[in-house]
């Protein structure tokens, strides 16, 4: 199952942290990306123009690395730092087990005292390891104690499954999480998509179908561009 969902999470992913920039319709854009609009204060009405919000040329964004990203998956999920990713209940994923894939350092014992200049093949591997381990541990705790749960709680479940995907109980549990994760609120697009992931889960046949749609919208949310980068 998880892995026929994969592209339906890659593709929200990419869609939560780049909206369109296109003119919206009934704009007439211009050359550099304003919008034209009639000046009633100035003779003949001329046409001007008001700027309209692109993408930056020379937007610069940084990878958050190991610590900060164990920092805010714990703070978005509320966890502790071991609960984010943990091997064998020994071992730090970020500060262990994929500390220099994920940009950190070794001085010590590897003698790494840089960080890697770039991210290797790896690294999205490791970072949708420890938000996979991260949105389990909060899911499973979630659903076991309704009522002081952080973001799932209230769902409409029947036989580990959402009696009705459409409740305004499911968009309330989306928000919470955009919320914690990403400091907004998520968008009426954002919310039909974690809908239509359910459908595709439920189709499927899989049996704890409300868990696995919860562990698999956090994971789409904290891999998201949005979340990764600063």
């Amino acid at each position: 199952m998880f892995r026929k969902t994969y592209a339906v999470l890659a593709l929200s992913s990419f869609l939560y942290a780049c909206p369109s920039a296109e003119p919206t319709p009934g704009d007439n854009p211009t050359r550099d990306g304003g919008t034209s609009v009639d000046d009633p204060n100035r003779d003949g009405g001329v046409t001007t123009t008001t700027p309209s919000f692109l993408a930056s040329e020379k937007g610069s964004v940084r990878f958050k690395r190991n610590r900060r990203i164990q920092a805010d998956f714990a703070t978005a999920l509320d966890l502790n730092d071991a609960a984010v990713c943990n091997e064998l209940g020994q071992y730090s994923c970020a500060d262990f087990i994929h500390r220099i894939t994920l940009g950190g350092v070794e001085a010590y014992v590897q003698g790494l005292n840089e960080p890697l200049p770039f991210t290797s093949v790896t690294t999205p591997l490791a970072v949708e390891r420890m938000a996979l381990f991260a949105c389990r541990e909060r899911v499973t705790t979630d659903l076991a104690d309704s009522d002081n749960a952080r973001i799932w709680g209230g769902l409409p479940l029947a036989n580990g499954a959402l009696a009705d995907v459409e409740a305004e109980e499911v968009a309330a549990a989306v928000q919470r999480l955009y919320q914690r994760a990403l400091l907004r609120n998520p968008t009426p697009d954002e919310v039909a998509h974690h809908r239509q992931l359910y459908r595709d889960i439920e189709a499927d046949g899989q049996p704890n179908a409300a868990r696995d749609w919860a562990i698999l919208s956090c994971h789409a949310v904290l891999t998201s561009m949005e979340s990764l980068f600063y």
